[in-house]
């Protein structure tokens, strides 16, 4: 499904745009293939972060990559 729901961590407050934002992190370990995650949101996994900004939507391919 689409739903990134089951990798959400916790909430959090992101900068972004001038302006701050409630966001959500996620476990990118736990992110599956066809997941979408809409910003704001920050993407965690060891030695790495990725930033989804406000407005935008990423989908995970089948390999685990964020599409841009």
């Amino acid at each position: 499904g689409k739903s990134a729901a089951a990798a959400q961590v916790t909430a959090t407050k992101m900068y972004a745009d001038w302006a701050w934002h409630d966001a959500h992190m996620y476990d990118r370990s736990k992110l599956a293939p066809g997941n979408e995650i809409e910003g704001p949101a920050v993407v965690t996994e060891m030695g790495s972060t990725s930033v989804i900004l406000p407005g935008h939507v990423h989908e995970i391919d089948d390999v685990g990559n964020i599409l841009i």
